[in-house]
This record gives structure tokens, sequence and C-alpha cells, in this order.
């Protein structure tokens, strides 16, 4: 499956979902990070249940605030180590990155 580009939401969040699905829509999200990175390695179950769908995810490092100081600014989204790891996990998993 083919993923989107980095979409940043929230202003300093950023995620990732399968192309053609909505940035808007929690269970459509393969990728996203606020302060750390994660994964989505299990489908949200329907009918989607947000505090069940943590479940679903794999946490990845912290991020060091690789533009600046992303945490003190409040962008953990941008951060270049935190998308790398988001990107190389959702590879191992056979996701084609947009």
């Amino acid at each position: 499956m083919k993923t989107s580009p980095w979409i940043v939401i929230e202003d300093y969040c950023a995620c990732r979902i399968i192309e053609g699905g909505d940035k808007n829509n929690v269970a459509h999200r393969i990728a996203f990070i606020e302060k750390s990175p994660r994964i989505r390695i299990k489908e949200a179950t329907l009918p989607f249940n947000l505090l069940d769908d943590c479940r679903n995810w794999r946490c990845g490092p912290k991020g060091r605030g690789g533009c600046g100081d992303c945490e003190a600014q409040g962008l953990y989204g941008f951060d270049p180590d935190s998308r790398q790891w988001c990107d190389e996990e959702l590879v191992k998993l056979g996701y084609e990155l947009g």
C-alpha cells in the first residue's frame, strides 16, 4: 500500500495516512508523531474506539528536536529522526512511501 506524504496536523503533530485516506480520521493514520513517533501495527477495530486504539501502535524513540528545539517550540512532528524512524518501520511493514 502507498502512503501519503507527511501531513502536519494541529500545527505541531505530523502523520502519514494510507493514500486517499482522511487525515482527520485517526483510524486512517498509519504513522503519527507528537512527542514520540509511533506506527500502526494493527488495523483499527470497528467500531472505532479511540481508547482501545492505543493497542494498535508501536512507539519509537522520543525525538531529539532536530529542527532546533522542537519540544520547546511544540513542533514535535517536524523532528527528522522521528520521521525517519517511522518511515523505516513502515517500509519494513511493506508500505510504499508517498
